[in-house]
């Protein structure tokens, strides 16, 4: 008997038909993982891809607003002087806490992630505002996040309202654009009401 020829039948494996019928089945899974996890990356890319740059930035700078207001109104909600500015305050925190969720939301499904942070303009305005106290704080308060910020707000909101491509996105604008504006009625009411 060859010597070689026994080496190889006894040392030789040969899987049966139940244990090649399950490496061939976890092989077309572990296939199957791979394909569905690049589809759903790719989704997101193709996503992001179909949304316009215009409707890409109405999103990133409407975080970065909302993301001013929210820290801002933090701010003011302890250190206001007056009654006024911290229910204003409140009233912010809450609704622009909420719409935060809603654009992060509609962002993340089309593939974007949104800053979660003011803009460096907006934090330098919030730099400022930590420095102030009492009535000066108040009126900073009023005159700068109150007014300014949502009157540039309306005016984002309402552009996209009208001319987003992103039915989505468009809808979002539509939706949200008269808490703004109430808003921004609110904010000069404050402001006359601090004396600015």
């Amino acid at each position: 008997m060859n010597l070689h020829a026994l080496s190889h039948s006894r040392f030789m494996y040969k899987p049966s038909r139940k244990s090649m019928l399950l490496i061939v089945a976890a092989g077309i899974a572990l296939i199957a993982g791979l394909a569905a996890a690049s589809g759903s990356y790719a989704a997101a890319k193709d996503a992001e891809a179909q949304l316009g740059a215009n409707d890409k930035q109405f999103l990133m700078t409407a975080a970065q607003a909302g993301n001013a207001e929210i820290v801002a109104s933090k701010t003011a909600s302890g250190k206001a002087n007056s009654d006024a500015v911290k229910k204003f305050a409140a009233e912010m925190l809450a609704d622009h806490g909420k719409v935060a969720d809603e654009l992060k939301k509609l962002a993340a499904g089309k593939g974007l992630n949104v800053p979660d942070e003011p803009s460096m303009k907006q934090q330098a305005l919030i730099a400022k505002l930590n420095v102030l106290d009492g009535a000066k704080f108040d009126q900073l308060y009023a005159a700068e996040i109150g007014v300014a910020a949502h009157k540039e707000a309306v005016a984002l909101f309402r552009k996209a309202a009208v001319s987003a491509k992103d039915a989505d996105v468009k809808a979002f604008a539509q939706q949200n654009l008269p808490a703004l504006e109430h808003h921004l009625q609110m904010a000069q009411n404050l402001k006359t009401a601090v004396g600015e």
